[in-house]
């Protein structure tokens, strides 16, 4: 009985995470109005893809990031995120 318990544990996590690699803008909906991460300081290349988005845009200080975007920096350039609301 417990080894069931167990593998339904295991397969629910596994479902979960699945859907949300497959439907990260569900994810990020859900999430709307709550932001993660702000930018507030940019030296050189700083681009996000928001999520469920297909395209890398120029980030902008003081833009807000949730759940699902990614943030990417060239070397040799970097950028400061703010966790504070």
């Amino acid at each position: 009985m417990k080894q069931i318990q167990i593998a339904i544990l295991i397969l629910t996590i596994f479902v979960t995470m699945f859907v949300g690699y497959l439907f990260p803008t569900i994810a990020a909906a859900e999430m709307d109005g709550f932001w993660v991460g702000k930018i507030v300081s940019v030296q050189g290349r700083v681009q996000v893809r928001r999520a469920g988005a297909a395209e890398w845009v120029s980030v902008r200080l003081n833009e807000t990031y949730g759940f699902g975007d990614m943030i990417r920096v060239q070397e040799q350039y970097s950028g400061n995120q703010s966790k504070d609301r």
